[in-house]
């Protein structure tokens, strides 16, 4: 997808990739994972997915990102790559951390690709601080 790393979609949106036009829908996570198979109703091998989400950040802040990705994933923030993985696994919490992602004053906009080889198609993430806690004050929402 063109500029990957600039997404910012609302829910509902429409979007045309290849000769495809896909839509935009929002997701709860039911445990520390999202899975995009169970979300999109059918096992689907050999493909990509975005998830998108808004994190408000009460200061100026630097922190890491955990991940984890069933399978591979590229991870951005406002815009700006901050970590990718290539592995064919399954997901886990924390296999990735990408230290030292800024995080500013507001809304920040977190992109998660996720890519499928094969069977599951999960990801997760959360912002850590230097201890491994969750940042405090962090707020996730689903607009800008």
């Amino acid at each position: 997808m063109k500029d990957e790393g600039k997404l910012s979609p609302k829910d509902g949106e429409k979007v045309k990739v290849g000769e495809k036009e896909l839509e935009w829908k929002k997701l709860t996570a039911e445990d520390y994972f999202f899975d995009v198979n169970k979300h999109i109703g059918s096992d689907t091998d050999r493909s990509t997915a975005y998830a998108v989400a808004y994190v408000v950040a009460p200061d100026d802040l630097t922190a890491s990102l955990k991940i984890g990705s069933d399978d591979g994933c590229k991870v951005y923030v406002n815009g700006k790559e901050v970590g990718k993985s290539a592995d064919d696994r399954a997901v886990d919490k924390d296999q990735n951390t990408f230290e030292n992602v800024a995080l500013k004053k507001g809304v920040n906009v977190v992109v998660f690709k996720v890519i499928n080889n094969g069977g599951e198609w999960k990801g997760a993430a959360r912002f850590a601080d230097k201890d491994g806690k969750p940042v405090a004050g962090l707020k996730a929402q689903l607009t800008k």
